[in-house]
């Protein structure tokens, strides 16, 4: 019996018909894939750009805030602080202190003073750019600074404070210092009596958790604690 010639040749037409529409869709889908894959490299494109602004932005607002209170605290010097970000596989944030044209560590023996102002500095920034409430606390911020930059330090602060709008509170032994404050809070402890005297600087009633007024004569009124002796 002869072979269908016929219809062997039909079966081929249709098998290389088929093969042109894969082909057709293939390469659509091809296509599909380009286009796709080119508005994914803009979009990339995009935030790269935005991230390298944000960078940029962020970088000269620290900056600007930390090296104006090193301007502050250090008069005498040319103090700038840097912060660069560099990108190898991460992103990293790298700062550096520039004295007098010189590039110095902050972590030197001699450079302690000028750190405790960055680290005040970058402090304050952080509660400005993450939005938190808009409070600084400060237990002996300058230990390591010389004792005439000590008003000068405290004057960085009253300006950080107007500059930024944040409420900074200073735990201290620094009396020094207290001109520079909208309000002092005096703690004492009276050994003898065995209670906390708690006045501010015009010596007047401070309502305190934890206090009721006591009649022992003073300069200014008193507070004895309601806590029992320890």
């Amino acid at each position: 019996m002869e072979p269908d010639y016929r219809a062997l040749v039909d079966s081929c037409k249709y098998a290389l018909e088929s093969k042109k529409r894969e082909e057709i869709t293939l390469k659509k889908n091809a296509t599909d894939i380009q286009n796709r894959l080119s508005s994914l490299k803009k979009i990339h494109a995009i935030f790269k750009e935005a991230a390298v602004m944000s960078q940029d932005f962020l970088s000269e607002y620290i900056q600007n805030i930390v090296t104006d209170s090193l301007k502050v605290v250090f008069p005498d010097h040319d103090t700038k602080f840097n912060l660069d970000f560099v990108t190898t596989r991460d992103t990293q944030c790298i700062p550096s202190l520039e004295v007098d044209g010189r590039k110095i560590s902050m972590f030197d023996s001699d450079g302690y003073g000028a750190l405790d102002i960055v680290s005040i500095s970058l402090r304050a920034a952080y509660i400005i750019l993450e939005g938190s409430e808009k409070l600084l606390i400060l237990d002996e911020p300058f230990r390591n600074l010389s004792l005439d930059r000590h008003e000068l330090a405290a004057r960085m602060l009253q300006g950080l404070s107007h500059k930024l709008g944040i409420q900074i509170i200073i735990n201290t032994h620094l009396t020094h210092i207290t001109d520079f404050a909208d309000a002092v809070i005096r703690v004492d402890y009276d050994h003898k009596h065995k209670r906390s005297i708690v006045r501010n600087e015009h010596e007047t009633v401070l309502e305190e958790r934890g206090y009721k007024k006591d009649t022992v004569p003073s300069r200014g009124k008193r507070f004895k604690s309601k806590r029992p002796d320890m």
